[in-house]
């Protein structure tokens, strides 16, 4: 009994942990852009289609498609990444890279 209390609270931890970490790093790129003047429109994270991140990034990096208003009233997309390199969430490292218009 006690074998499958501990996998059923590890399981927990680790799903509750996944989504933390996502809507943290969601957070981080939101307030980037609010500090540089853009308002987030819209944001999906990536898996697999990174875009300008794709063999750059490393498994501990979020990966964002985003969309965003800046302050004279267009809309931009680009992509932003959060984390760095080694540690990953611990960091609160944005880089964002604007499609080319």
């Amino acid at each position: 009994m006690v074998p499958i209390l501990v996998v059923v609270l590890a399981v927990s931890v680790g799903t509750f942990m996944l989504f933390a970490v996502d809507a943290r790093a969601r957070s981080e790129v939101a307030d980037w852009l609010s500090r540089n003047g853009f308002q987030l429109l819209e944001i999906e994270a990536r898996a697999f289609k990174k875009g300008p991140f794709t063999f750059t990034g490393s498994p501990n990096q979020h990966v964002f498609r985003i969309e965003a208003r800046d302050s004279a009233g267009g809309i931009v997309k680009g992509w932003a990444r959060y984390g760095d390199w080694v540690f990953g969430w611990m960091s609160d490292e944005v880089e964002v890279r604007w499609d080319d218009a």
